[in-house]
């Protein structure tokens, strides 16, 4: 199933797999700070399945913000323990964390 990690079957094929992240402010919200997307981006891995909160051998991670209104998370599909992350669903998880 689609997710902002891409489908399953492309995650099985590539070591890698990235998404975006966009706000959805409305016009003319305050930019969020350093410290809030780095949040967001650790609550968006863990409810993708990419790095599980207290899981030291989940996938490697990166998110990288050049503009004021999304970040860029790019991660590897295999976990420092050699599987492979369960990330059927993820686009389902990882919305629901994003509405909380």
């Amino acid at each position: 199933s689609p997710s902002i990690f891409g489908t399953a079957s492309s995650a099985r094929r590539s070591p890698t797999t990235s998404g975006t992240a966009p706000s959805a402010p409305p016009p003319k919200t305050r930019r969020l700070s350093d410290t809030e997307w780095a949040d967001i981006a650790q609550r968006i891995v863990e409810a993708a399945g990419i790095a599980p909160a207290g899981d030291d051998l989940g996938c490697r991670w990166i998110a990288v913000r050049h503009a004021d209104d999304h970040i860029h998370i790019l991660a590897t599909t295999v976990r420092e323990d050699g599987r492979r992350p369960r990330l059927h669903d993820s686009g389902i998880r990882v919305g629901d964390a994003c509405r909380q």
